[in-house]
């Protein structure tokens, strides 16, 4: 009985964990910094490497009571695009994380230019009333272990290239946005698939 009641309390305290992460991020408050890169810089591959460590660091810092509901911190990059006001880089955080996440970035990259600014999308209302919005969502066709292919040469080669160039020439009204959200895995779960992918 007690070996019955330990698991049956683990799984409660699972899906107790589970609805409170669904309810924080969608109720979560959050800020969104849009990023101004120099014109030219000498970073090399290695740098940005360095830079998602460092905001990959920043995820793992967590309370004991977070750890204890399983609150994770998300990081969303996203690219978006409209006629008026072109292509822009932002990143979307907690109001909690701004600051340090600020700091970092102008750490990396001294020149480049970090300004918060206001929510992009419309609100329901607008778009049911207006416009037509269409969400798509991307998913690997192999499995997620497999290695993404090192860009050690993204001066003769940047992948982001192909996805901008596509974010181009829109109609007026028209916006486009490509979004990725990011969260520290968890260790264990990691060193296994790194078994996998090599």
């Amino acid at each position: 009985i007690p070996v019955a009641l330990f698991i049956l309390s683990a799984f409660i305290l699972l899906i107790i964990r589970r609805i409170l992460a669904i309810n924080r991020a969608l109720g979560e408050p959050s800020m969104l910094l849009e990023l101004t890169p120099p014109s030219f810089t000498e970073k090399m591959s290695y740098t940005t490497d360095q830079l998602f460590s460092i905001i990959h660091a920043l995820g793992t810092q967590q309370s004991f009571k977070d750890k204890l509901l399983g609150n994770k911190t998300r990081f969303s990059l996203e690219i978006v695009s409209t006629q008026n006001q072109g292509i822009r880089y932002l990143v979307r955080t907690s109001p909690k994380q701004v600051n340090t996440l600020k700091k970092n970035l102008l750490s990396y990259l001294p020149n480049l230019r970090v300004k918060t600014v206001n929510e992009y999308l419309p609100d329901n209302t607008k778009v049911l009333n207006k416009h037509f919005y269409k969400i798509m969502e991307f998913k690997l066709t192999k499995h997620f272990a497999f290695s993404l292919k090192r860009q050690s040469e993204l001066e003769i080669h940047d992948p982001i290239a192909y996805l901008t160039g596509q974010m181009t020439k829109l109609a007026p009204g028209e916006l486009i946005s490509l979004q990725i959200v990011v969260s520290p895995a968890n260790d264990k779960r990691t060193k296994k698939i790194a078994k996998l992918i090599s």
